[in-house]
């Protein structure tokens, strides 16, 4: 068949060739201790080993993509991609042998291995943290989906397994992706047996193969086949300790196992490519949904905040219908084991006024977009639902799962800080549910984290003439807010209760920003467009800085330097943490307009704490 094995004898792998090389983010579950054995001695693989020309386009094809992606939009960290770890797959090897051969200059190849990998798994009957994988490459022009279901059918009818199913999956580094399962009639399932799928141009390319060049991978359980072929219903008595020494070979089936693997070994050289169709590879360009956001959020006064202190249920749960035009929504790991020691993972939607609340928990191996989808639709389906116009989150790293579920849906992503209401009740739920789960870990918790940007310039079409720091009665800035409710300015604003700022006093001064400009209403109309998060005065840079959506910043306005101006930027930070973060930006025609063209409300505000 012209494969050329590959050297797998270097079980240690570092995280670049392990996950960054394959685009696998860096804030992938797969990549979480509960999955993955990292070492402690050596704990990491100096950056400067690798090669630095190619690090520098994998982490430029994760924050900013390329080929058509749109990446992931975080900030990739060099310190995550150092860390030494038992390989968890042999694609960690595929990865090097096709950068190499992108480096010598490109010829078609067929690479093959079979040896151990290792991941943080639960052992049962079916689950091993040690096994074996059969890794399989083809890397050629004109290659198609069809010769990867073509070949992996001839492989298995070979092995005599001609039960077979493919189910689309989510990889992040191969797009189209692929399960294979086949049937145990021992066991009366199907078991997964491997994973498929034609790399993604965002691994490719970064590497330096043609762009017309395609690569079809797949990744087979060694163990699994064998149990499924010869009636074994233990994968324990394949391989590990529990293996009997005096095992009877005729009783067991094994002696019948090895004569036909002799047998089948001499047919696979019948393999040939020209028994594969012509297939047309799917389109995989991404575009970026254009949109106007307009912020409205409904008042929360009356929001429920009691939360059952009774044992979790793994179900879906539910409040009310979904029939707000907006959602909040977060999609993310807690701090709870499942039976297998995986971290569940959770999906929250609210409305802003809480009147509805869902909640549903997932394994760790069904976290992409298609499952997300699927939930999202069947919530949908309830009698009496209406979809949302937009949904906010706040995790930046679940941009893309969360933002292509939506879009198929016809809702609008809005990556946003804004999500005070969820915020709110993901605080509550830790408290109230997760820490009295008896599943719960401080140590399986997914800290939260910004990554905020370094400021960009400020376009044109959003820039005022003069600003100043301004204060204002809380009493006051409640009734220029109300005409924000009443959609009679632009500007947005939320429920001081769901920010915990409800018991401060109408007269508390709010710290503020106005900006003058006779473009007051078509600059507070482009600022609409905006999510806005929070100012901050930065007196290393001596200007204002607007943070909006998760980890956006822009340099609003800037002042001249001198002991007294960094003196009243401080004062000003000051008052904000006097009135629990609250602060405001407020725009109109001149210090004399008795009337704003726009006002927003921010808060600064203590990320979730998981």
């Amino acid at each position: 068949m012209g494969f050329e094995e590959m050297m797998t004898n270097a079980y240690v792998e570092n995280s670049f060739w392990n996950f960054d090389a394959l685009f696998q983010p860096q804030q992938h579950p797969a990549r979480d201790a509960h999955d993955t054995f990292f070492l402690t001695k050596p704990a990491v693989t100096p950056a400067d080993r690798l090669p630095q020309d190619y690090l520098q386009r994998v982490k430029a094809i994760h924050e900013k993509g390329g080929f058509g992606s749109i990446g992931y939009g975080y900030s990739w960290k060099v310190a995550e991609a150092e860390k030494n770890l038992l390989r968890t797959h042999t694609t960690a090897v595929s990865s090097r042998m096709l950068y190499k051969l992108a480096q010598e200059g490109f010829k078609p190849a067929k690479y093959f291995s079979i040896d151990r990998v290792f991941r943080n798994e639960a052992v049962d009957r079916t689950h091993l943290a040690e096994f074996h994988q059969i890794e399989g490459v083809v890397c050629d022009k004109g290659l198609t989906l069809r010769d990867l279901i073509g070949t992996l059918k001839m492989f298995f009818d070979r092995l005599g397994l001609k039960k077979l199913r493919f189910k689309p999956a989510y990889n992040p580094y191969t797009e189209p992706s692929m399960e294979i399962f086949s049937y145990s009639d021992e066991l009366g399932k199907w078991m997964e047996v491997g994973n498929s799928g034609m790399f993604r141009p965002e691994m490719l390319r970064p590497m330096g193969l043609p762009e017309d060049v395609s690569v079809i991978a797949w990744g087979l359980s060694l163990e699994r086949p064998t149990m499924i072929l010869y009636g074994i219903d233990n994968i324990r008595d394949l391989f590990g300790h529990k293996v009997a020494i005096d095992i009877d070979c005729a009783k067991d089936g094994l002696k019948k196992l090895s004569h036909n693997i002799e047998r089948k070994h001499s047919s696979w050289t019948a393999f040939s490519r020209s028994t594969f169709g012509v297939a047309v590879r799917p389109n995989r360009s991404n575009s970026a949904t254009k949109r106007h956001l307009v912020c409205r959020i409904a008042n929360t006064s009356e929001a429920s905040t009691s939360v059952s202190a009774s044992p979790p249920t793994y179900g879906p749960t539910q409040k009310g219908l979904p029939q707000s035009q907006v959602w909040e929504l977060d999609f993310c790991s807690r701090p709870l084991l499942d039976e297998r020691g995986k971290k569940r993972w959770e999906l929250l939607i609210c409305s802003p006024d809480r009147e509805f609340e869902y909640s549903a928990y997932f394994p760790n191996n069904k976290i992409n977009s298609t499952q997300l989808k699927a939930a999202l639709f069947n919530l949908l389906q309830q009698a009496g639902a209406e979809k949302p116009r937009r949904c906010r989150f706040f995790r930046g790293q679940m941009q893309t799962i969360i933002s292509r579920s939506l879009t198929d849906l016809d809702i609008a992503p809005v990556p946003s800080r804004r999500c005070f209401t969820l915020i709110s009740w993901l605080q509550e739920r830790l408290e109230n549910l997760y820490k009295k789960d008896p599943g719960y870990s401080d140590k399986a918790a997914s800290l939260f984290t910004l990554d905020l940007q370094s400021p960009q310039e400020l376009p044109d079409n959003l820039r005022g003439e003069q600003w100043n720091f301004v204060q204002l009665p809380l009493s006051a800035l409640q009734e220029e807010l109300n005409q924000v409710k009443q959609r009679e300015v632009f500007g947005d604003t939320f429920d001081l209760e769901t920010a915990g700022a409800a018991g401060l006093p109408p007269d508390a001064l709010i710290p503020g920003v106005a900006v003058f400009s006779k473009r007051a209403v078509p600059l507070a109309a482009w600022t609409s467009g905006f999510e806005l998060a929070a100012l901050v005065a930065d007196t290393d840079r001596a200007c204002v800085i607007l943070e909006t959506g998760v980890n956006q910043r822009w340099r609003y306005g800037s002042y001249r330097r001198n002991p007294e101006t960094n003196a009243e930027a401080r004062q000003w930070e000051d008052a904000k943490k006097l009135v629990k973060g609250l602060h405001f930006l407020a725009l109109q025609k001149d210090e004399e307009a008795e009337q704003c063209a726009g006002v927003w409300l921010l808060q600064d505000r203590e990320p979730p704490s998981i």
